[in-house]
């Protein structure tokens, strides 16, 4: 009878030993559950985190690109306007040349008239 007491002794040690095992992986499995839970709420913080600084830097980059197609539109028309004035000045030049010449030209005439006139003058 002492083997069969020392059987159910052993025996009943398992079935402790084992619930205890049970009770301990039941708590890890939770423990891993818990874990897995708080990880995969703080993926989607980071991610929603890491969408939103996208968002923001593709319209950060939209109004970057903006300003460089404005930037680049006032460059053409500052050349325009560069060599419109550029036009301009050479035409101005031109005109100023022109009124020169026809101011000695009209002096030449001034002159002419007033000797064709002069002696006429003087015989009256």
């Amino acid at each position: 009878m002492s083997t069969e007491m020392d059987l159910i002794s052993v025996r009943l040690q398992l079935l402790e030993s084992i619930a205890q095992l049970k009770a301990e992986r039941d708590c890890y499995v939770e423990r891993i559950q818990e874990e897995g839970r708080v990880w995969k709420d703080k993926t989607e913080q980071l991610l929603a985190q890491l969408s939103r600084l996208c968002t923001e830097q593709e319209t950060r980059l939209g109004d970057l690109e903006r300003q460089v197609e404005s930037q680049a539109q006032e460059e053409e028309d500052r050349r325009r306007m560069l060599e419109d004035v550029q036009s301009d000045k050479a035409t101005i030049s031109r005109a100023l040349t022109q009124n020169r010449t026809l101011k000695d030209q009209l002096a030449e005439l001034q002159n002419g008239f007033v000797k064709l006139v002069r002696p006429k003058n003087i015989l009256i």
